[in-house]
């Protein structure tokens, strides 16, 4: 059954609004406490919206080219909310290969110019719980999953144990607010941990890259991507800022001058067959469409979410189905 913008958002709409009044960190809590076959029978029953904006990527046939962020639904316990609101896919994670508490104190501000700031440090109930949640995966909702860790090896043991579960991985190396995590920053060493995953990868993988207006360090992920023969990058993770002398993420408008940048210069770094996903940023349907006329095969979403909630979401999506719609000719796809 297809339900009509506004009706599948409804009971999203209103458990929003509640967790909007409460403070934000309590509110990931509590959301990420909820147990998953709850969050399935809730969006069931509410049903889902169809925004169709057919998609080919990676030889996938996605309903449109929004998705979900990394960060939004760490442990796979979210993925039937995301499903309920109509996106073309949902990446889960980042996934560590055992159970992280993430970091203290954490922090999830949001700002009043529609940004975003997270101090959270990688919490994962890991892989084999997220296995099993998405064993039950929603039908139409394309899955990525983002993995990390502190040594080549724990990237190993996470792709092993949820490959059969995602459609494509991004390789997080580049988590802003935890320090040993950052060495796969470094090209030579992303270089080493994405040859290690190819050998073994029978899912496409995406490099997702740190936030950079530097060329040269473009060139570099561009030569790493090449190397390894990997399918692609995702730019980019959040924007590395000092809070009270910690360490954060930066998300929202204020990345997203960086994000089109990127783009812009990573499609014309890339050979033509490798993809682009642009993530950061995005809070209007015209930014959207932009990242995808630049080049962008795909646009990820989260901190419109977390601000604004799902009827936004929801709105911009059928005003980009309808945009892409009369202009289709500018988009890549």
């Amino acid at each position: 059954m297809v339900y009509s913008m506004g009706i599948a958002v409804t009971s999203s709409h209103i458990a929003w609004r509640i967790l909007r009044s409460i403070p934000p960190l309590t509110a990931w809590s509590l959301l990420h406490h909820t147990p998953a076959k709850l969050v399935e029978i809730m969006a069931r029953m509410g049903g889902r919206e169809e925004v169709l904006i057919p998609t080919v990527f990676l030889g996938y046939k996605l309903e449109n080219p929004l998705g979900i962020a990394a960060g939004f639904d760490k442990d796979a316990s979210l993925t039937w909310l995301v499903w309920s609101l109509g996106f073309g896919f949902h990446v889960v994670g980042s996934v560590l290969a055992r159970p992280n508490p993430g970091i203290e104190p954490k922090m999830l501000v949001r700002l009043p110019s529609g940004a975003t700031i997270n101090r959270l440090g990688l919490p994962s109930q890991g892989p084999t719980p997220v296995a099993r949640k998405l064993s039950r995966r929603p039908p139409r909702l394309h899955i990525a999953i983002s993995i990390a860790g502190f040594s080549i090896r724990d990237y190993l043991i996470t792709y092993k144990i949820l490959e059969p579960y995602a459609d494509w991985f991004e390789i997080n190396i580049s988590c802003p607010n935890v320090e040993e995590h950052r060495s796969f920053e470094e090209p030579e060493i992303a270089a080493k941990l994405c040859k290690r995953l190819r050998r073994i990868a029978r899912k496409p993988l995406l490099l997702k890259i740190p936030p950079t207006t530097s060329r040269d360090t473009l060139w570099a992920y561009v030569d790493v991507v090449n190397e390894c023969g990997i399918e692609g990058i995702v730019a980019a993770n959040t924007l590395r800022v000092n809070i009270d002398g910690m360490n954060a993420g930066l998300g929202g408008p204020p990345l997203y001058p960086i994000t089109l940048y990127m783009v812009r210069s990573l499609r014309e770094l890339l050979p033509s067959h490798r993809v682009i996903v642009a993530s950061g940023g995005v809070d209007r349907v015209e930014k959207a469409l932009q990242l995808l006329s630049e080049g962008a095969n795909l646009v990820e979403l989260l901190s419109l979410l977390v601000q604004k909630g799902p009827y936004t979401v929801s709105k911009i999506m059928h005003q980009m189905a309808g945009a892409l719609r009369k202009h289709s000719g500018h988009w890549r796809g």
